[in-house]
């Protein structure tokens, strides 16, 4: 036996890829240029997460091993000159990591061919493999709206809001996304990078270490943005990234990093965590497209909460109607003072004088008689706090809210407020007591509206009724300290009243001659304050309060023939 012993050439035949779960094969060729005594031989296969440390003076590698098999396919004995082959099958667990090249964390698998020679060193030689992630969809991924956070958009920071077609990755395939940058008024968006950012963590002196890798850089280009108007993107993904992991004391995380560059403001950024998908297994022909952002989501809001609640949507507006309540909801921006959402509930005129004090939340209902008042604050009282109003008058009630109007429940529940102050209102408008000074006058003015064949609206002591086709209104008008000043009987012809008959007449002027063409209108006008012929309407003055309409009532038949001679139509009273 030769006292030099010739090192033979190992070679090592391993596939490109392999898969965890599966079984693979590797071949050893081992070439001796003489004979050569052998202990035995072995193929090790490998895995053990390496990181790099640094201290003062240099850097060091460390790693843990996590996996490790070893097949013996020789015995001892000499191994002739030649050529030898020898085989061995090896299957990795399912759950291991694929091969990953970071900068501070790295995952590696090498095979190691190992031949002993007795009374000398053994020959071995190591081979890296290549390691890939089978794994082809995403457990349970939800699709989620990432925001800046919604307090953002009422103090005019940077907001942004931004949606993925899908969270889970695929090498070297194409990422679908949408942007919307609000608050664009009040800022200047100069740009915005997407970034493909892995964590690696692994563990150090003391606790853990954590480092942060750009693995890619895609830049999208911003030019006069519209408030909420949605920018849609595809960024083509890099090939070479890896599903992350935890392995032993290490693990992989990535994340997709959105940066918004603002001029004279902070950047806004958010970190949306996804998941990288193996680069074995079939490709999807169809992409989902990223859920709606900005302006389309809100519209999208909107339009659920007008499905849910029976209202209509148009025009960026809820519009509907309670019980001949008119209710309309809409978002309205304030400036500086953010953005709010305006509930405008129109109704028929109730007469009392209604007006609002102080500020919410506490606030009063005001008007001429207090019984009034206080009667519709009872009926009102349950649900003001759901629907804050802040404004109110005889035909109109404004609530408001302070929000977004980006959030479903919430412009839900302010439509259902708003619905239920209508409903309420309405319920409560013909309860509505007459005025303390004329109550004792009610009896005698519901005789005249019923012999009218109208209706008495007792809150503003108000007859309405129709004669001959031609609507009819006996009322009480009010100064401003809620006393009657003045008792008006108004009577609107079928057609539009000829230019040549309408006057301005006031009891200062006499009666005396107080001719109109052929009509003699002195009888009608004696005890009046004044009259009023215009386009549409005659309206006589009398005297207020009136204690019983009865007496009026040839004062009212007089104003029935006029309306028919006024408007072409021969009277049937005189």
């Amino acid at each position: 036996m030769a006292l030099i012993k010739h090192r033979p050439e190992i070679l090592v035949y391993v596939p490109q890829e392999i898969v965890p779960g599966a079984s693979f094969k590797v071949r050893a060729v081992i070439d001796c240029r003489a004979r050569l005594p052998v202990s035995g031989v072995e193929i090790e296969l490998m895995g053990v997460s390496v990181w790099m440390l640094s201290s003062q003076q240099s850097r060091y590698r460390d790693e843990e091993q996590f996996f490790r098999s070893v097949a013996r396919v020789r015995g001892a004995g000499p191994m002739g000159p030649g050529r030898h082959e020898f085989s061995a099958r090896f299957r990795l667990p399912p759950d291991v990591p694929a091969s990953y090249a970071g900068e501070a964390l790295r995952i590696e698998y090498t095979v190691r061919v190992k031949i002993g020679i007795p009374w000398w060193p053994d020959a071995s030689a190591s081979f890296h493999l290549v390691v890939v992630s089978a794994r082809s969809s995403a457990a349970d991924e939800q699709r989620v709206i990432y925001t800046s956070g919604v307090h953002a958009l009422q103090q005019h920071r940077p907001y942004v809001e931004m949606s993925l077609g899908s969270s889970a990755l695929r090498p070297g395939g194409v990422l679908r996304g949408v942007v919307a940058l609000s608050n664009v008024t009040h800022l200047h968006y100069r740009g915005m990078a997407v970034e493909l950012v892995a964590v690696e963590r692994y563990p150090a002196l003391f606790g853990v270490q954590t480092h942060h890798r750009r693995s890619h850089t895609w830049v999208i280009p911003v030019e006069a943005p519209g408030d909420g108007q949605p920018i849609h993107f595809a960024l083509s993904l890099p090939g070479n990234i890896v599903p992350g992991f935890t392995c032993g004391r290490c693990s992989l995380e990535w994340y997709l990093v959105l940066r918004v560059d603002v001029a004279w403001a902070p950047s806004a950024r958010m970190w949306v965590p996804v998941v990288v998908l193996g680069r074995r297994g079939a490709e999807q022909s169809e992409q989902r497209a990223p859920l709606a952002v900005g302006a389309e989501r809100l519209d999208l809001v909107w339009r659920d909460v007008a499905t849910r609640t029976g209202f209509l949507y148009d025009g960026g507006a809820l519009t509907g109607q309670i019980d001949g309540v008119e209710v309309r909801v809409t978002r309205e921006r304030r400036g500086r003072n953010g953005a709010y959402l305006v509930a405008m509930l129109r109704y028929p005129d109730l007469g009392i004088g209604l007006s609002l004090a102080g500020a919410a939340p506490c606030v009063r209902l005001l008007g001429r008689d207090q019984g009034q008042v206080s009667w519709l604050a009872r009926a009102l009282g349950q649900v003001v706090s759901r629907c804050p109003v802040v404004a109110a008058d005889d035909r109109e009630m404004r609530c408001e809210l302070p929000d977004n109007g980006q959030r479903a429940r919430t412009v839900l529940g302010f439509v259902e407020g708003a619905r239920a102050l209508a409903s309420a209102l309405a319920q409560a408008v013909p309860g509505i007591p007459a005025p303390a000074c004329m109550a004792a006058m009610v009896p005698a003015w519901e005789r005249t509206a019923r012999a009218l064949g109208g209706r008495l609206h007792p809150a503003p002591m108000r007859i309405e009724a129709a004669t001959d086709e031609m609507p009819f209104e006996l009322r009480t008008d009010w100064d401003e300290y809620g006393r009657p000043a003045r008792t008006v009987i108004e009577l609107r012809p079928a057609s539009k009243i000829d230019v040549r008959y309408r006057l301005q007449w006031s009891a200062q002027d006499g009666v005396e001659g107080l001719d109109l063409r052929e009509l003699s209108l002195s009888d009608l006008c004696v005890g009046a304050r004044g009259l009023a012929i215009d386009e549409g309407r005659i309206r006589l003055f009398l005297p207020g309060p009136l204690v019983d309409p009865a007496a009026e009532m040839k004062r009212v038949a007089t104003l029935v023939w006029l309306g028919h001679r006024l408007s072409g139509r021969v009277g049937v009273y005189r």
